[in-house]
């Protein structure tokens, strides 16, 4: 609970952010997503750090969990492990005077000693872009970034009105924001 709370925080902080200062422009778009998966663990190593998990599903994955997933030792084989990811992202028109330069921010909240083992991270990227175009038929959009490399991609529905407003040239303010948060739930035994 404790991670699943600070992720929440943060992504909300990390959201209020990406809308800070004044008022945002009315031509905006927004889309956010969670996914919530429950697995048990059926094999700890200890050495690598690697946790194996079996889904409610059956499908069994195999992750690392690092230095911010503290009391690592604490976790057993048999014991419940709940992750939550949340992603959003908004674009908006640049402001005419934004230079564009890309800015980032991360962060990690760790369980206190001696709690279960439970980690949550967070990272916000916010960019311009230069729009190039709208494939209507295929919900496809193209654009260059800072770095002068051009990318395509399907748009998600929720910012499909905002694509099709585009015109190739305008320069729009684009933040990406996920957060993961990663707890045990329940002791084995």
């Amino acid at each position: 609970m404790i991670a699943r709370t600070a992720v929440v925080g943060a992504f909300m902080l990390a959201t209020l952010a990406a809308c800070g200062g004044a008022a945002p422009p009315s031509d905006t778009a927004q889309r956010e997503s969670a996914v919530e998966v429950t697995a048990r663990v059926v094999a700890v190593n200890r050495g690598t750090r690697e946790v194996m998990l079996r889904t409610a599903d059956g499908r069994l994955l195999t992750v690392e969990l690092g230095p911010e997933v503290r009391n690592f030792d604490q976790i057993q084989e048999g014991d419940t492990v709940r992750a939550v990811y949340l992603e959003s992202v908004a674009a908006q028109m640049a402001a005419v005077d934004d230079t564009g330069e890309p800015e980032g921010a991360a962060a990690v909240v760790s369980a206190p000693e001696g709690a279960r083992p439970a980690a949550a991270l967070g990272s916000e990227v916010t960019t311009v872009v230069e729009f190039r175009s709208f494939d209507a038929a295929t919900d496809t959009v193209t654009f260059t970034t800072p770095d002068g490399l051009t990318h395509s991609l399907v748009v998600h529905p929720a910012m499909r009105d905002f694509a099709l407003r585009r015109e190739p040239g305008d320069r729009v303010r684009v933040t990406y924001t996920q957060g993961l948060a990663i707890a045990v739930e329940e002791t084995a035994g």
